[in-house]
């Protein structure tokens, strides 16, 4: 069986802000980073280590912060559009 496991891009730099996540792609031509808010920000923050997009959202809810699963959902491709966030598949 095997599922999907998302990380941080190991081709970012981020730094916390008060109330966003600022990211900037490594080599990126334009030369401008983001600021991740709301759910981009807690997905970024949840996946201090790899998981799954269930892990995602129990770490979002452990911590109290409260997100939509389909918000989540939809956030994560979102990242994974913008090559933020990454998939890594692991075969258990």
């Amino acid at each position: 069986m095997s599922k999907t496991v998302y990380a941080r891009s190991p081709d970012v730099v981020w730094r916390l802000g008060p109330d966003r996540v600022l990211v900037r792609r490594v080599g990126a031509s334009d030369g401008q980073g983001q600021d991740l808010a709301g759910a981009a920000a807690l997905i970024w923050i949840s996946l201090d280590e790899p998981g799954t997009t269930s892990d995602v959202i129990e770490r979002i809810i452990g911590a109290g912060l409260g997100a939509e699963a389909n918000e989540t959902n939809d956030t994560i491709r979102l990242l994974l559009d913008e090559q933020l966030i990454v998939v890594k598949p692991i075969d258990h």
